[in-house]
């Protein structure tokens, strides 16, 4: 692997920080007391920049640069305000649409390439979240048609797309064939269909929000399935999360760490306390170096991964130990910040507490740390011994042991 960035991902990046420094950062007020209407014409202007093409190859008519080249983009927007990266939504549609085809694909693809469709994936239940096998959201076939009645909850901005994925129960609980992971099947499912209801909206501690979804006799197309078919649910929306929920929320936090040494930086040389700038003082210093470090650390965790899943390769466990590592370090990082600014790191007009609060609210994104540290684990203990079934060409090879 290259740790040299290439010219277009260099231009990526450049791009995305004159975007950050032209329409969001001189409008930081206008974020902080949520004002709606600007934060569409932001989004709209986010889909003119291209943003959400990354992932889509050039010939399907994105810009092709690949997990990389998103990951540089959406770490520059995050960095500028964390709450401002629109284009995950986008790229959950393309995934989407692109897995399932049909005429899903022939309806949402014009859209979404124009940046006028949005998607998410509807898996989080009241009574289950990792917990798949207590899912209550049921569909049952109906002549070519399939019935989904169920309520889905924690579905970031899930008011405003226009789409998604969503995993639930098809199968028999008394049918041997149709039990465990075989009886939990995928669908997409659109907002304007009969008996989809957007039930409640809940705003965080940093302002994001999230909406919980009642499903009431909702009819489904058969053609509206994702492959691979009935009972085989799981791997399709799981791939989803992690190559675009997962990336990008390591992204996202990878933006807090950035944001915390540039505007801890900024304020060190701004600050002056016993005739000189707080940054000639050794514990400033060293809170710095410590950031940097995480800084240096979690890009290299997620570029790699990134950089795997460019290749076409397995990265889940790399994912996993990207997403796990940012969302500490960007803790520590805005901590360090808060500290850093003093009493000004807990106000409004200051960036810290905002990169102190949004930090956590990624913990659950793409699965808790707990669930990262199950994948790493699993990955490991298979990977070590490969007479449990590892196959080497599906996975990095990095981390076997």
């Amino acid at each position: 692997m290259s740790f040299k960035m290439t010219h277009e991902q260099e231009l990526a990046r450049k791009i995305a920080l004159e975007f950050a420094e032209r329409e969001i950062i001189p409008h930081r007020d206008k974020l902080r007391v949520e004002d709606e209407e600007f934060e569409e014409q932001l989004a709209v202007k986010e889909a003119k920049a291209g943003f959400h093409l990354a992932m889509i190859p050039r010939d399907e008519g994105g810009t092709g640069l690949g997990q990389v080249g998103r990951v540089v983009m959406e770490e520059e927007l995050s960095a500028a305000y964390p709450r401002m990266v629109s284009s995950l939504h986008r790229e959950f549609a393309y995934v989407f649409a692109k897995a399932t085809g049909g005429v899903v694909k022939e309806k949402w693809m014009p859209l979404i390439l124009k940046g006028e469709a949005s998607a998410a994936p509807f898996i989080n239940e009241p009574q289950g979240g990792s917990d798949l096998m207590n899912y209550t959201t049921t569909a049952r076939r109906d002549g070519d048609d399939w019935i989904i009645n169920g309520r889905k909850c924690f579905i970031s901005d899930g008011h405003k797309v226009e789409f998604g994925m969503i995993l639930l129960k098809t199968g028999d609980p008394k049918d041997p064939a149709t039990r465990g992971a075989r009886s939990m099947t995928a669908f997409i499912v659109e907002e304007d269909m009969p008996g989809y209801k957007v039930e409640r909206v809940e705003k965080s501690m940093a302002g994001n929000l999230t909406a919980t979804v009642s499903f009431t006799d909702v009819r489904v197309p058969g053609n509206y399935i994702v492959p691979p078919g009935v009972g085989r649910g799981i791997s399709p929306v799981f791939l989803a999360v992690w190559d675009v929920g997962r990336m990008g929320i390591s992204a996202m936090l990878l933006g807090c760490i950035l944001g915390s040494c540039r505007s801890s930086i900024q304020f060190a040389k701004e600050r002056v306390l016993y005739g000189k700038p707080i940054h000639d003082l050794q514990a400033i210093k060293h809170r710095i170096a410590d950031m940097y470090i995480d800084l240096a650390a979690s890009r290299a965790l997620t570029y790699r991964a990134a950089w795997l899943r460019d290749q076409g390769m397995n990265s889940s466990q790399e994912q996993s130990i990207a997403k796990y590592y940012c969302t500490q370090a960007a803790i520590r990082a805005s901590l360090h910040a808060i500290n850093i600014h003093g009493g000004s790191g807990v106000m409004d007009e200051y960036m810290p507490q905002m990169y102190y609060r949004y930090a956590p609210c990624l913990i659950a994104g793409g699965g808790t740390d707990e669930i990262m540290k199950d994948t790493i684990a699993a990955s490991a203990i298979n990977g070590a011994n490969p007479v449990m079934g590892a196959n080497p060409a599906e996975t990095s090879g990095f981390y076997i042991l």
